[in-house]
């Protein structure tokens, strides 16, 4: 096994992941700091995008972003109870909103920020305390193409600092890190509420207000973008990646069986009620880097691809991943051999990953294991292998 020493960082309790923000030493001069213009949610529609581009098929009106350049929405968001959720598009004819930040290769300077108004809805029933602006950050790729459906990456950040995602989040559009830039990446930033210390909401289970964010979320992503609904991926470091295994195991399956059942799913041919949040969306993999699989997630609803990087020192236990959420996802994928065999060794090194045998080639699921980390981002062998194992699950 290669050993990967880097500098142990200090976390907080279960779920909570790095007490400050990645530092890339780039400069952000360029990126969108303002507060967002996009309206919120509303039970009617779902976000257009400033340059009045159409919105999904229920059909959702654009208006101008406000004043700060972000793009807004006047019919806001589609809310999470009680209206009808737009059709999914076809991912082809949605030019870049008027105020879309310009891309620059390989630096976070493309970033555009945009703001979603949750209205405390959870599985567990109304959470006022938890209503209120999200914001996020959305980098297309420099030659954007309108009728080209891209891959959407959710990247979550450490726990500490608000409305920096588009700084503090992983570099995986780098392509001189070994990721890519051919993909749309939303960086996601930490909820002000302080429902989790500063980190995502990733300690309350059915009771998250996560569960509504990704619903927000995507929705105005799909609604300005164009989007390839068959490769959604969510990824994150620390806090980050505990909200990838909670959006892997909750929006899983493959768009057709919003399953509500146990992990692994229910028996074909069982009618169940869809999922309450983005029924139409699923997650088609996930991949988190040194953080846990939360305690009291709510049932999973069916296979996801998933990758996880941890190491052996990491103050987020091991075996919170390795013996909890792996097992879960092998089940749940239908993996019913856990023998593993070496995974790119010729980028990850000799031992650090492998992948698991049986498993639907469209669900693979992989482990890395480095020892001498502790608890740090390992960006250089999560982004490279990232972007590998997105390449390998995405839907043709």
């Amino acid at each position: 096994m290669r050993f990967v020493r880097f500098l142990v960082v200090a976390l907080c309790a279960a779920g909570c992941g790095g007490g400050s923000p990645l530092s890339p030493g780039v400069d952000a001069s360029g990126v969108a700091g303002a507060v967002s213009g996009a309206a919120g949610a509303v039970a009617t529609g779902t976000a257009g995008a400033a340059t009045g581009t159409a919105g999904a098929a229920t059909g959702a009106a654009g208006a101008a972003g406000a004043a700060t350049g972000t793009a807004g929405a006047a019919a806001g968001v589609a809310g999470s109870t009680g209206m009808t959720l737009p059709a999914i598009n076809t991912g082809c004819g949605k030019p870049l909103p008027a105020t879309q930040i310009p891309t620059a290769v390989g630096m976070p300077t493309g970033f555009t920020h945009f703001m979603v108004t949750a209205t405390g809805a959870t599985l567990a029933g109304p959470a006022p305390t938890k209503a209120g602006p999200r914001t996020f950050w959305v980098r297309v790729p420099v030659d954007y193409d309108p009728n080209h459906r891209y891959r959407v990456v959710y990247i979550g950040q450490g726990c500490g600092g608000y409305n920096v995602a588009n700084t503090a989040t992983l570099q995986l559009f780098s392509a001189s890190q070994g990721g890519t830039e051919e993909a749309i990446y939303v960086a996601l930033d930490i909820p002000t509420d302080m429902a989790n210390q500063d980190c995502y909401d990733n300690r309350d289970g059915p009771g998250s207000q996560e569960w509504e964010a990704f619903e927000l979320f995507h929705t105005l992503v799909d609604a300005t973008y164009c989007v390839d609904n068959d490769n959604v991926f969510v990824a994150g470091y620390s806090t980050g990646g505990t909200l990838a295994d909670q959006w892997g195991c909750y929006f899983a399956g493959d768009g057709s069986r919003p399953w509500n059942g146990a992990p692994g799913g229910n028996p074909p041919g069982t009618t169940v009620a869809p999922r309450r949040f983005a029924p139409q969306y699923h997650i088609r993999g996930q991949a988190a880097d040194s953080g846990i699989d939360p305690d009291n997630n709510p049932p999973c609803n069916g296979p996801v691809a998933a990758f996880w990087l941890h190491d052996l020192q990491d103050t987020n236990p091991y075996a919170s991943v390795h013996d909890i959420a792996l097992p879960r996802v092998l089940k749940m994928n239908g993996c019913f051999s856990a023998t593993p065999s070496p995974w790119h060794e010729d980028v990850m090194g000799k031992g650090v990953c492998v992948k698991y045998r049986d498993c639907p080639a469209a669900f693979p699921v992989v482990f890395c294991t480095t020892s001498g980390g502790g608890h740090s981002d390992q960006h250089p062998l999560f982004i490279p292998g990232v972007t590998l194992f997105f390449d390998e699950a995405s839907a043709p």
